[in-house]
């Protein structure tokens, strides 16, 4: 198995992923190579990462004669309640069917901002579609760091709460980052509803 390490020894100059479901475990070194690196990998999974309504999505580099696949970014969606439903918008409470979670969602610095997240996202998304059928709408949310709310927005994902939101990283210790709520109106036979 190809190691985070071994990446940066490797020449990529176009990167074309393929994207699949992956394993809770497999999501363990990308987190803790991108969000929670002063977390031990042996810590890196959540509760909600076993339950049966969550989801994991990967893209890997493809493999060639000499090496395996190798996953360069991944999220998880869990089936997941909305913390504070009773500031959305009426319209998105009367609409959504039930209420899913983007977490953990990177990718390897190395291939960041190459589209891959955004390609990771859509085809996550996707899935997402397939998975609820037509059976209505569901609110895809997510806390988005502020550096990234131009990023979500390009893919029509909107403020769900003008509230801003402190974290200070997975201890609790580390320095402040700002969050936004942010989501989208996700429907499988027409598309995305946007608030």
């Amino acid at each position: 198995m190809t190691t985070i390490s071994d990446l940066s020894r490797r020449d990529f100059s176009e990167v074309f992923p393929t994207f699949c479901e992956i394993s809770a475990k497999e999501t363990s070194p990308i987190r803790h190579a991108v969000l929670w690196p002063s977390i031990p990998l042996s810590s890196q999974l959540l509760p909600f990462d076993i339950l049966p309504t969550t989801s994991h999505h990967g893209a890997f580099l493809p493999h060639s004669s000499s090496s395996p696949p190798t996953l360069i970014a991944c999220l998880t969606i869990t089936l997941e309640r909305y913390a504070h439903p009773h500031h959305l918008d009426p319209v998105i409470t009367a609409r959504a069917r039930e209420h899913y979670q983007l977490h953990k969602f990177g990718v390897l610095q190395e291939y960041q901002g190459r589209g891959i997240g955004k390609k990771l996202l859509l085809e996550a998304i996707r899935q997402l579609r397939r998975r609820i059928g037509d059976e209505g709408p569901v609110l895809l949310h997510f806390d988005a760091r502020e550096t990234q709310i131009g990023f979500y927005e390009k893919l029509g994902f909107v403020v769900l709460e003008d509230e801003r939101i402190v974290k200070r990283g997975p201890t609790g210790n580390g320095p402040p980052v700002m969050y936004q709520r942010m989501g989208m109106l996700v429907q499988s036979s027409h598309g995305y509803l946007f608030g």
